[in-house]
């Protein structure tokens, strides 16, 4: 693996960022495959352990009348957004609101 120029990935948070900010076209011929663990989560902090779990998403599925969902996709489309990033964001501003 090369390694030049690059530093050890030392949390999934630092992985986490450097993918957030990639843009995988323009390095795609940078990459190369790997057979051994990139990160050891025998050598992470606890903390970060409970971070990931935390992070885990869960799919949950709703019904809603179709004119319902007519009129999320029109918000969505004025704001740019997928129908489904929008509704995230309601409900976790209402989590925010009765918690």
């Amino acid at each position: 693996m090369n390694t030049e120029g690059s530093s050890p990935i030392d949390s999934i948070q630092s992985l986490a960022e450097f993918w957030g900010i990639q843009n995988l076209p323009r390095i795609e011929d940078e990459l190369e495959s790997v057979t051994e663990p990139v990160l050891d989560e025998k050598n992470l902090d606890q903390n970060v352990l409970d971070q990931r779990v935390l992070d885990q998403k869960v799919l949950v599925q709703i019904h809603l009348q179709s004119t319902a969902v007519e009129s999320i996709h029109q918000i969505a489309q004025s704001q740019g957004v997928q129908d489904t990033d929008l509704i995230q964001e309601w409900v976790l501003e209402r989590i925010d609101q009765e918690l």
